[in-house]
């Protein structure tokens, strides 16, 4: 697999090559021919946006389709051709000490879940500030003062302290517990709107 990286502050993009594998009465032709068989190639190419990858981390859109080599017919007997595809594609992999912005799905009295795009986030009750607490009833966290409530769909800026790669996932362990960190937008609807 050749690979391109290119890491600039502002884009991550990579060139990856991978092999698909279409049944041939799907392409609908008799020659081995992109041109004539492309719309296979663009369902593989929506089928590969939002996967992950432990290695490149999450594909978010493929950019361009650099090289597609001339199909192969598998001898497997099914009647598929095999296509060795280089694409461009812009990709998110976190990293340590990350800071991020994310979105609570779920509160129990072990931490929270928070979502920031396709990253899963855990937040420990035992990294949450000291005075902000898990209440039962209201399921959510809140403050002593009650000037913070962390509940579901609530914003909250968390920074990764530890992650879990494996082969086809990333999660990430994730803190509140330090300076500018926090919620930073209740849910739409809420009585009380607006940033802390």
């Amino acid at each position: 697999m050749d690979i391109f990286c290119d890491f600039s502050p502002l884009s991550r993009s990579i060139c990856l090559s991978r092999d698909i594998i279409i049944l041939s009465s799907l392409t609908r032709c008799h020659t081995l021919s992109l041109s004539l068989c492309i719309s296979p190639f663009v369902e593989q190419q929506q089928q590969m946006e939002g996967t992950c990858s432990g290695r490149y981390g999450f594909i978010v859109c493929i950019t361009h389709i650099e090289n597609v080599s001339e199909g192969i017919i598998t001898d497997d007997g099914t009647a598929r051709a095999k296509f060795a595809v280089e694409y461009d594609c812009v990709a998110y992999r976190p990293f340590k000490n990350e800071v991020l912005d994310a979105v609570v799905t779920q509160v129990n009295k072990f931490g929270f879940f928070a979502e920031a795009g396709p990253l899963q986030l855990f937040v420990s009750n035992s990294l949450v500030p000291d005075d902000v607490k898990y209440v039962t009833d209201e399921n959510c966290y809140k403050s002593d003062d009650g000037q913070i409530t962390i509940g579901v769909d609530c914003e909250v800026r968390v920074k990764i302290v530890g992650m879990r790669i494996d082969a086809n996932d990333i999660f990430c362990i994730a803190t509140i517990k330090e300076d500018y960190l926090g919620l930073i937008g209740y849910a739409e609807g809420d009585a009380a709107v607006g940033a802390v």
